[in-house]
């Protein structure tokens, strides 16, 4: 993503990044750089979930957070209620594995 902040005036629709603190694939200053252009993008929001490493969201990750991981999901769900005006959103619950086919 820091390779193309030129890009960053053609954001029309909503944005929202998730970033890990100790993210291995996208350092701290490029999550530093990715914050400063998105600055003035009034749809854009982007969310760095402390202590934690990339993968903190995937559920099949050594790297998962369960906590960080409910923080996201509520963020997403907030996104998808105030963008789309989903008035029935429900976050998917945490509390079980996904099921296998």
């Amino acid at each position: 993503i820091e390779t193309h902040l030129d890009l960053v005036s053609a954001v029309k629709a909503h944005l929202s990044l998730y970033f890990a603190e100790e993210d291995e694939l996208v350092n701290q200053d490029a999550q530093a750089q990715i914050r400063e252009a998105l600055k003035p993008v009034e749809q854009a929001q982007v969310f760095v979930h402390p202590y934690v490493r990339h993968g903190f969201a995937r559920w099949d990750s050594k790297q998962r957070d369960r906590c960080a991981l409910t923080l996201a999901e509520h963020r997403v769900g907030e996104c998808f209620y105030m963008n789309l005006k989903l008035k029935h959103w429900v976050t998917p619950s945490v509390a079980q594995e996904p099921q296998s086919a």
